[in-house]
Formats: C-alpha cells, sequence, structure tokens
C-alpha cells in the first residue's frame, strides 16, 4: 500500500518474508480466537467525582428555581396552573435535595446500596419527567421554553452520568 492508501482498518498479512512492524496501532491488536474485555468503573469513584456530582444536582435545583420564578411571573399561565406547577417544582427542589443528602453519605469507592441507588436515580430521572410537563404549560408560555430548555440541556447528562456512578450503566 503506498503512502496515500486509505486503510480500511484491518490487517491483511499474507506471505511476509522478514520482519513486520506495526506502529500505533491505536487499541487491541489480538489474533485468532482471543477477545478482549473492557471494564467501566461504577460508583463514586473519589471524593472528586463525589463533588462534581453534588455540585451537578446543585446546578440542577438553582435551574429549577429560576423556572419557578418565571412561572410565578408569567402572563400567559393562569393561577391554578402556576401553583400546580410550582408546588411540584417546589416538591421535586425537596426531593433533589434529599437526593444531594444522599450523595453525601455515600464513601467514594463504593457504590450506593441497591434501594439508595435506585432512589437517587428515579430522583434525578424525575426531573426529565417535571420539564416533560412543564413543557405542555410552555407552549402556552413562550417565555418558559428558553429555560426548560436549559434544564433538560443539564438533566439529560446528569442522568447518563447518575446512571453509571450508580451502578445502572450507561
Amino acid at each position: 500500500m503506498g503512502k496515500n492508501a486509505k486503510h480500511d482498518g484491518t490487517f491483511k498479512i499474507g506471505n511476509v518474508g522478514g520482519d513486520v512492524t506495526i506502529q500505533q496501532a491505536g487499541g487491541d491488536i489480538v489474533q485468532g480466537n482471543k477477545s478482549t474485555t473492557e471494564t467501566h468503573v461504577q460508583g463514586l469513584q473519589n471524593e472528586q467525582d463525589k463533588q462534581n456530582f453534588i455540585s451537578q444536582l446543585e446546578a440542577l435545583r438553582g435551574l429549577l428555581r429560576e423556572v419557578k420564578q418565571q412561572v410565578e411571573s408569567s402572563a400567559a399561565l393562569d393561577e391554578n396552573s402556576k401553583d400546580a406547577l410550582v408546588l411540584d417544582i417546589m416538591q421535586h427542589l425537596q426531593a433533589l435535595n434529599s437526593a444531594k443528602q444522599q450523595t453525601q453519605e455515600i464513601a467514594p469507592g463504593t457504590k450506593a446500596a441497591g434501594a439508595k441507588s435506585q432512589g437517587l436515580l428515579e430522583c434525578i430521572e424525575g426531573t426529565k419527567s417535571l420539564m416533560d410537563k412543564a413543557q405542555q404549560w410552555g407552549e402556552k408560555a413562550a417565555e418558559l421554553t428558553v429555560k426548560l430548555a436549559a434544564v433538560m440541556d443539564k438533566v439529560t447528562p446528569l442522568i447518563v452520568k447518575a446512571r453509571t456512578l450508580l451502578g445502572f450503566g450507561g
């Protein structure tokens, strides 16, 4: 193969008369029926992981407070809709605070126990459900749409991270 030839990522070796040198393989090189195993570590690996996760929970709470303020000041929503949505947001703020406290109790290098990790994950995933519900009202109140999008941008990667850190896979 010449210098400018395209590589498809495979090795094709026929009869070789001399040495074979492979440079920059970029991964495992296997022969025959050898298999490779990739390990993904779950749980809060160190204090930094734990503090980063707690910071993300707190940032999510801050965004929800902003959504709450926008709901309360929205002229497009009737009072009953505002009350219902604000109540849901306040309950979720409390649940996220509880999740933060539970996370603080998890020792780095360990996974949360089954029921605790399931509860933490459900709390974080509940934020997405809450925002889906709020989105229905956001269609009536355009000023909410931007703030709801900001919350969804934060919560989706947080859910993925929580699933990994709490031992539920990615």
